[in-house]
């Protein structure tokens, strides 16, 4: 296993000054002994491993847009994908290319502090290369392979710790599927786990008796499923939307067209379409009160993803939130997310004639607060008739900019191009249907007169 526990012996330095995180300590290691060419790995240490790792990460988004930093690559194919993906998901890419480029950042004024870090190099590296950027090309090459490869693994007495992740060989070869895995994986612990991230689980994150951190894992069949011979064994992700498997893993899960806004969606039981975009909008029309309007859901934790004050670790472990501005298509029938419904009652809980923030606005916030804190369902029949309408002209927009985004990336043609690119292309295509079909669903489930909770 590649770990901080395992390169403790070879970086001393970087983890007792908490210069590095795990992450961009595993990732500095893959590139000081990146295979060169068609060749193996020459790390005296984990080289067999390393060789078996991916060497090309050319359908990631994360690599069109360091192609296009730095002006390499296939800058004009990366150019075009980049901008046919949904906006949210173009959002979410940059989030991860700063990201990385904070992880370089820091790579690069670690090595530049410590020389002597590059002659445990097993390759032919000119040092003076690092610090100014000439490997940065290699680093996305490592950052990827540790931030899609991870997997969650306790060496920490807090479950929580961003110390618990590991690259595991023989269980890194189990490519994903979004249900029905072959097998299990338990913990250390004992614990059953199906998380294949960089990020940390939170659930049970306590403190573990001392003498229990690390250990062997074990697997475990599904206990409704037969192997046979020469099957191939699998393993899931986590229950993840789309959007994050592409942005973080560069692929998503496929699905029969219509399956989503049918209700039989077997194939892929995540579908979710992330509105913050459009809600922010809305606000941002009504001025001032809008602006107050968003102070309140910060504070109250409601605006798009939560604040780091309610998820501290979340923040710190780069965890994805999971309650933000959220449309979903299961289980059915389809819905919007508690707290975009809850945006949305305050919203039009005051009407066009409030210009001007109230000086006093308790008493007027108190029929929503009664929703947020569940003392009753609804503000008031108008108020539900008023966000319901906004949520349903919602879906519609986002349903006719799905068919524009279908249309725009069907149009590119594959013939004369790499195969990475049509990959990429069937990919941003996948993700346009779903935003096509979640909210075709939801208004399904609007029109029927279904409450949401």
């Amino acid at each position: 296993m590649i770990n901080v526990k395992t390169l403790s012996k070879i970086y001393p330095d970087a983890l007792k000054s908490q210069t590095l995180t795990p992450i961009q300590l595993i990732s500095l290691h893959l590139l000081l002994h990146k295979p060169t060419g068609d060749g193996d790995s020459k790390d005296p240490t984990f080289g067999p491993f390393i060789s078996t790792m991916p060497q090309d990460f050319s359908e990631h988004p994360l690599m069109w847009s360091v192609n296009q930093t730095l002006n390499t690559g296939d800058t004009f194919l990366g150019s075009i994908l980049t901008e046919a993906t949904p906006p949210s998901v173009q959002e979410q890419v940059t989030n991860l290319t700063s990201r990385f480029w904070q992880d370089w950042k820091a790579i690069s004024q670690y090595v530049h502090s410590k020389p002597e870090v590059m002659s445990t190099t097993s390759r032919e590296i000119v040092a003076n290369l690092l610090p100014e950027g000439g490997l940065a090309l290699d680093y996305v090459w490592a950052w990827l392979n540790v931030n899609t490869r991870c997997i969650y693994y306790q060496i920490d007495r807090s479950a929580s710790s961003p110390s618990n992740v590991t690259l595991c060989p023989i269980l890194d070869f189990a490519n994903h599927i979004p249900f029905n895995t072959e097998l299990v994986p338990i913990l250390p612990s004992g614990n059953p786990t199906h998380f294949r991230t960089p990020t940390i689980s939170l659930s049970g994150s306590r403190p573990i008796p001392k003498g229990k951190i690390g250990g062997d894992y074990a697997f475990t069949s599904s206990g409704y499923l037969e192997l046979e011979e020469d099957q191939e064994i699998h393993l899931c992700y986590g229950a993840h939307p789309n959007r994050k498997l592409f942005v973080e893993y560069g692929f998503v899960n496929l699905f029969p067209q219509g399956s989503i806004v049918d209700g039989m969606d077997t194939a892929n039981r995540n579908g979710e379409v992330e509105v913050d975009d459009l809600v922010s909008a809305l606000f941002e029309e009504r001025g001032s009160v809008g602006e107050w309007m968003r102070e309140v859901l910060e504070e109250e934790g409601y605006w798009g993803y939560c604040p780091s004050h309610v998820f501290p670790d979340c923040f710190a472990n780069h965890l994805w939130c999971i309650s933000d501005w959220t449309l979903h298509s299961s289980p059915w029938p389809a819905y919007p997310s508690f707290r975009l419904t809850t945006a949305l009652k305050l919203l039009h809980l005051f009407g066009p004639e409030l210009q001007e923030v109230p000086t006093h606005p308790e008493k007027l916030l108190s029929p929503w607060k009664d929703v947020i804190n569940g003392i009753t369902y609804t503000i008031s029949p108008e108020n539900e008739e008023k966000w319901r309408d906004t949520l349903r002209r919602l879906c519609e927009l986002i349903t006719q900019r799905a068919h524009q985004g279908i249309e725009e990336i069907v149009k590119h043609h594959t013939s004369g191009r790499p195969e990475w690119f049509s990959f990429a292309k069937q990919n941003i295509r996948c993700l346009w249907q779903e935003e096509l079909e979640v909210s075709q669903a939801v208004l399904k489930t609007l029109r029927s007169g279904e409450v949401f909770g």
